[in-house]
């Protein structure tokens, strides 16, 4: 544990059921952290594996009667909320959050307040506009802030690089609008864990705002053709002079996990640059190294972040949640058909019984599992792509996930088929 920090202290995470929070959350715990996580409806989080390890509690940053017994004896606390998805209101609602937060947080005697930003000069009315005037908000309610300003997040199930992922595999030919041909500093979603928790033993990082990023700048575009060589497949870069906002956020919205709502902020901060202008971060964390693009990208697409002692689907970050008895769903590569049913009856037959034992169906190789308790096979044939199935079992029920990550447009294009007659 960093020095400076109790172990008998709580720290509150907030936006507990987000790409970072949930990446965050056993990162700390891994550190010996005493968390608290925060969300509006906590079920959600009862999947997660390290659910019984923290401190669960309601709140909702809109309703500042519900924030007081989340903040009850915490010390530091993590700001990782954005209100994006409700649509073109959320800036309001930012501002609003932030306020209601702060306020909270001042009153309950909290110490530290780590916030997770926007890099960009914000000058606009979008989306990074709107980060730091939530940033400015925290700061004026009195509390010592940490304000971590970060652009592109390279992590599978982040947003920024599921949308450069999906690019990537749909399309041979790369757009690449002269408007958007801009620099931005990438960060590897490790070293963003790294940044986060160092400020916890890092007081001089109170009332900072820290630019946080990768060692390499790079353009737009170009990061999708790096990420497709990363992935093997062969694309070209397509210039052409205008930027059509709205159909590039639909697409967007069809060919990836991120839906519009979300698309079309985050697309509207493509026409800026977004490159570190302060060197403040070496100064205050000189033990870490970012790693290059390059690396990330290799990282994220290894599933590195994805915990080994539990089913992916625990993890995964999807379009739709897997909280329903039957759901079709894109996440973090995948396309995903999910299935819970009595455990006692198994879909798919005798066979899923027995592969929780350790037992595979013919054609596919146990990757993981616990036997009886849960089990990831992978198809040992040829496809236009990489094809998982897991299975957990959980009292009386059975979770089943069938996980297709496709190889290009092929892939994409084959994907039902497989999906319906390729699962054992």
């Amino acid at each position: 544990m960093p020095a400076g920090v109790q172990q008998a202290e709580v720290i509150l995470v907030t936006g507990a059921t987000g790409y970072v929070g949930t990446r965050l959350i056993p990162a700390l715990l891994e550190r010996g952290f005493r968390v608290r996580a925060m969300a509006r409806d906590p079920r959600s989080l009862s999947l997660r594996p390290w659910y019984r390890q923290v401190e669960i509690d309601s709140g909702d940053v809109l309703d500042a009667a519900s924030l007081p017994p989340a903040l009850t004896g915490v010390t530091a606390a993590y700001y990782l909320i954005h209100n994006m998805s409700v649509g073109r209101e959320y800036r309001a609602m930012e501002q609003e959050g932030a306020l209601n937060f702060g306020a909270a947080a001042r009153a309950a005697g909290v110490e530290h307040i780590i916030y997770l930003g926007g890099l960009g000069d914000g000058s606009g009315h979008g989306h990074m506009e709107s980060r730091h005037r939530a940033g400015t908000a925290l700061r004026n309610s009195g509390v010592p802030v940490t304000e971590f300003r970060a652009c592109v997040i390279i992590g599978t199930g982040s947003i920024s690089f599921e949308i450069i992922r999906s690019m990537a595999q749909w399309f041979p030919l790369i757009p690449a609008p002269l408007p958007t041909d801009l620099p931005a500093q990438p960060i590897a979603t490790p070293d963003l864990m790294r940044y986060l928790i160092a400020a916890l033993a890092t007081p001089e990082a109170r009332g900072q705002v820290v630019e946080i990023g990768g060692p390499g700048v790079h353009l737009y575009p170009d990061m999708i053709l790096t990420c497709a060589r990363e992935l093997g497949l062969r694309r070209w870069k397509f210039p052409f002079p205008i930027y059509p906002l709205e159909l590039s956020a639909r697409i967007v919205d069809r060919l990836s996990p991120v839906p519009l709502n979300i698309a079309r902020p985050l697309m509207q901060e493509l026409v800026g640059p977004s490159v570190l202008t302060d060197p403040n971060a070496r100064a205050l964390f000189p033990s870490i190294q970012p790693m290059s693009y390059e690396e990330a990208v290799r990282h994220a697409l290894r599933r590195e972040e994805m915990p080994a002692d539990s089913p992916w689907m625990d993890s995964l970050v999807t379009r739709r949640p897997l909280a329903s008895a039957k759901v079709r769903t894109r996440g973090e590569g995948f396309l995903i058909e999910y299935e819970v049913s009595q455990a006692d009856a198994g879909p798919g037959g005798k066979s899923l019984p027995a592969a929780l034992s350790g037992d595979p169906p013919q054609g596919w190789s146990v990757r993981a599992g616990i036997p009886g308790a849960w089990v990831r096979l992978e198809a040992q044939r040829k496809l236009p792509g990489r094809l998982y199935l897991e299975i957990e079992r959980r009292e009386n029920s059975l979770r089943r996930a069938v996980l297709f990550e496709p190889n290009g447009l092929p892939g994409f294009l084959a994907s039902g088929s497989v999906l319906r007659r390729e699962s054992p």
